[in-house]
């Protein structure tokens, strides 16, 4: 469901980004269009990946999780192994749903990717997806 949940984002963003009458855009009383002004920050370091990264990690819990992880392995001493295979694994699911919200929708982007769609029944899907 979460990987689905993250093609769904991607492809609400990009529906709602090309759609004038979308949450994105707002009207310019000046030109009487209705504009999406959005702006890409430059990043304040290099290591503000890992930042970010390291908060998904703690969002995921994975600290608590993995002595449980491990205790319920056969092979025990392969959880280093599985442990780098699933970071590797979340970065490709979350990698791609963070670089397309940032691309399509800049600084307007909140403090969750989810948080940033534009209401609707989709949004409520996709929130249900990421329970």
């Amino acid at each position: 469901s979460t990987v689905l949940g993250c093609i769904m984002v991607m492809v609400k963003e990009a529906v709602d980004v090309s759609d004038d009458h979308s949450c994105y855009y707002i009207y310019n009383a000046t030109t009487g269009d209705r504009v999406f002004d959005h702006h890409y920050p430059e990043p304040s370091s290099p290591l503000d990946f890992g930042k970010a990264f390291s908060s998904v990690m703690f969002a995921f819990a994975g600290a608590s999780t993995f002595p449980t992880i491990q205790a319920d392995m056969k092979e025990k001493s392969q959880f280093p192994k599985a442990a780098v295979y699933s970071m590797i694994i979340l970065c490709l699911v979350y990698l791609p749903m963070s670089v397309v919200g940032w691309g399509l929708l800049g600084d307007k982007v909140g403090g969750s990717v989810i948080d940033s769609l534009c209401n609707g029944p989709a949004k409520v899907c996709i929130e249900i997806l990421f329970l």
